[in-house]
């Protein structure tokens, strides 16, 4: 769809890359090499919408939490969404979004020869710091789905005969609405591993894969802790003693935001994970090739992997982004009846605090261990006429320690 309308996709893209690397090899003697690794990659990026000015005031929409920041930032207005089988309105929602990645790198692998063993020591570290910067809904968002169009709301037959999220949209009648802050952080993540390997050719017939692979995998930290808008909430898990009065509502004299503030934590400095590092990452490998005869040979080997998670702030960090220090809300309606119309825009939130119910926060142990997989194969291969090899195998892996979210609310 043309400006300003865009679809709910139009975006700009910025994605400039600098990366440096560089080795050095040296030979000591006939029987010693060393090699040395270095890297650097530097990756800041920047997504952005095609609308260069604010249209908020320009549609009628009130309310927006970017309108009030004077950050620069509040190019574009709200996005709707007026369901199935129609073109959403407006710009993304999650964009401005500013992501950097700055990552360092080195390596060192030295192997040596000694009768019949070939041997192999090694050490990585690592360094990645990730700035996160993204808009979420700070534009907020309009969503519509022929609930308030339909003859029969309660009835899923009529909704799919009657209802029209377009119409709801005309009529400015919202079934949900999200609005909310910026958030984001700043995360700094190392690692550090060493390994040995030993190649021993016992004999003519049989060689022996040996090795050991030793890793740290540090959870992130946050630099300038105070500048961010991350911390985690104390729970049983951390070690805290629920009250119960957390269970029930304020009205019958539970929690309220004076009793739940106090029990978020934020970093106490830039080096503090919230957490208790995982220090048992040992990884043995074992590998042997045997031949039996001159055109059969077995081979097998085993071996455990430890892993990084797939996202090192959402699933290894003990602090989070979002509620309390960077709110973000929606209000979903029932199927009767709303009250968020688009006339009213948003409603007024604060970024801090809990100023409206059904803000998610989240919290982690303390103790995470590392996810890892054991891996093991069996192999038999036979020399065939013709220049054909022939390969019977057997493979199998596992996986323990794997990360997962649970709703402590359920």
């Amino acid at each position: 769809m043309p400006a300003p309308a865009v679809g709910g996709t139009g975006q700009t893209v910025d994605l400039p890359g600098h990366n440096l690397s560089a080795s050095f090899n040296s030979a000591f003697g006939a029987s010693v090499f060393n090699e040395f690794r270095l890297g650097y990659t530097f990756f800041p990026t920047v997504f952005d919408i095609p609308i260069s000015e604010n249209l908020q005031s320009q549609f009628g929409i009130k309310g927006a939490p970017g309108d009030t920041l004077n950050d620069g930032r509040d190019n574009g207005f709200a996005l709707f969404i007026p369901g199935d089988g129609f073109n959403q309105l407006g710009p993304r929602a999650f964009w401005p979004n500013f992501n950097d990645l700055t990552n360092w790198q080195f390596a060192d692998n030295l192997t040596f020869v000694k009768g019949s063993h070939t041997i192999k020591v090694g050490g990585e570290w690592r360094r990645s710091r990730v700035p996160r910067d993204p808009s979420r809904f700070r534009r907020g968002q309009f969503n519509f789905n022929g609930d308030y169009t339909t003859e029969l709301p309660f009835d899923a037959a009529s909704r799919a005969r009657t209802g029209n999220g377009m119409a709801d949209m005309i009529l400015g009648w919202a079934q949900n609405e999200t609005w909310g802050f910026p958030n984001g952080e700043t995360t700094v993540v190392p690692y550090m591993g060493a390994f040995i390997q030993d190649d021993w050719k016992i004999n003519s017939r049989l060689t022996l894969n040996l090795g050991l692979r030793y890793e740290l995998f540090f959870p992130p930290t946050f630099p300038n802790p105070d500048q961010q808008t991350v911390s985690r909430f104390l729970t049983e898990i951390d070690g805290r003693t629920p009250d119960p009065r957390e269970f029930l509502a304020p009205a019958r004299g539970g929690f309220g935001e004076a009793e739940y503030l106090p029990l978020f934590v934020r970093p106490v400095d830039g080096s503090d994970c919230g957490c208790i590092l995982d220090k048992n990452n040992i990884a043995p490998r074992v590998g042997l090739a045997y031949r039996v005869t001159n055109g059969t040979v077995i081979r097998a080997g085993a071996g455990i992997y430890y892993g990084e998670h797939d996202n090192a702030q959402s699933e290894a960090g003990r602090f989070f982004t979002g509620a309390p220090l960077a709110n973000e809300f929606n209000a979903p309606q029932n199927r009767d009846v709303t009250r968020l119309f688009v006339k009213d825009g948003f409603a007024p939130v604060t970024p801090f605090g809990f100023p409206r119910a059904g803000l998610t926060v989240n919290t982690a142990r303390d103790f995470l261990p590392q996810p890892y997989a054991y891996q093991w194969f069996f192999d038999l291969q036979q020399q065939l006429p013709g220049g054909t090899l022939l390969t019977l195998g057997y493979q199998g892996t596992g996986a323990r320690q794997l990360f997962y979210n649970i709703n402590i609310n359920q």
